[in-house]
């Protein structure tokens, strides 16, 4: 495989042809990375892209690190591999595959939490993830694009969305799709909670199918809410009773403004955080931290 210190001829750096997944390590153990893996191999189908032989070799050995780094992030980066310019390349060259364990660090108005007794707390533990973020409705995605469902290298509209949010004293941004409806953040996926249940975007939307969202989605079904699978339009979320965006890394962010509009109370909701609680019980239970403590929780109207 191609050595990824040649940049200057890698088809990802040069065109973007590629693909990466970044999972989530709690005291350097992997939170669903079956799921990541199969993601990934099925975006590298998808687009006809091989898939190196030795990845999950290349992930055993990372994750013997893993230990030292504690709270983290596993980060698989995958590319066309070295080679011209061409659409597509011809020949094809072999891929540049590179596995890498990074340390989790806090954003900028942030404070970095520790490890926790659990082993499953978030991100961040103070601050904004936990006071609540601003979020600007910018950019735009392509539900009817044929790498719709994957996740690319090439960021650069949701990286521009996300600058522009900033530059306006927004914390995050929230990208539409083509018909105008608001289908996630930059890097993450989104949820309202509105009329007593809750609501997310279709994959067929234009998002990503997220392996924390799908969690959140496994976990409202088993305590019972009621859940529609639909992109909200603008109205529908400026009048949202919740908003929380869902990532590997941040685990669940609330959303308390938007637009400079307040959301709910202006600050995180119950439903926000009995599934924040719940997730948590869920990642303890299936790391082996603890008991899976996330099935006891009130429900978006209040009730258990």
């Amino acid at each position: 495989m191609t050595p990824l210190s040649d940049l200057s001829q890698d088809r990802g750096f040069l065109l973007g042809d590629g693909l990466f997944e970044t999972v989530r390590l709690y005291r350097g153990r992997p939170f669903r990375l079956g799921q990541h893996l199969a993601r990934l191999e099925e975006s590298a189908k998808r687009i006809r892209l091989a898939i190196p032989q030795a990845l999950r070799e290349r992930v055993t050995d990372a994750l013997a690190v893993a230990n030292c780094v504690g709270d983290g992030s596993l980060r698989i980066t995958l590319t066309r591999g070295a080679g011209p310019g061409l659409l597509p390349p011809d020949p094809p060259g072999e891929p540049t595959l590179r596995v890498e364990v990074r340390p989790i660090h806090a954003a900028p108005g942030t404070l970095p939490d520790g490890s926790g007794s659990s082993g499953s707390r978030g991100v961040y533990e103070s601050g904004l993830e936990e006071s609540g973020l601003e979020a600007r409705i910018l950019g735009r995605v392509d539900e009817t694009a044929l790498t719709v469902g994957m996740k690319g290298i090439g960021y650069l509209e949701r990286i521009t969305a996300l600058l522009l949010a900033r530059e306006s004293g927004a914390q995050e941004a929230l990208l539409r799709n083509g018909a105008g409806r608001v289908v996630g953040g930059s890097a993450s996926n989104l949820f309202v909670v509105r009329e007593g249940g809750l609501q997310t975007p279709r994959v067929e939307d234009g998002v990503l199918p997220g392996i924390t969202r799908q969690v959140v989605l496994e976990l409202v079904g088993e305590l019972g809410w009621g859940m529609e699978l639909r992109a909200p339009e603008e109205v529908e979320l400026l009048g949202a009773d919740e908003i929380f965006l869902t990532s590997s890394l941040r685990e669940l962010a609330p959303v308390v403004r938007v637009d400079g509009r307040m959301v709910g109370s202006g600050r995180p909701g119950p439903v926000f955080q009995a599934l924040r609680s719940a997730f948590r019980g869920r990642v303890a239970g299936e790391l082996g931290f603890g008991e899976d403590s996330g099935r006891e929780a009130p429900g978006p109207s209040g009730e258990s």
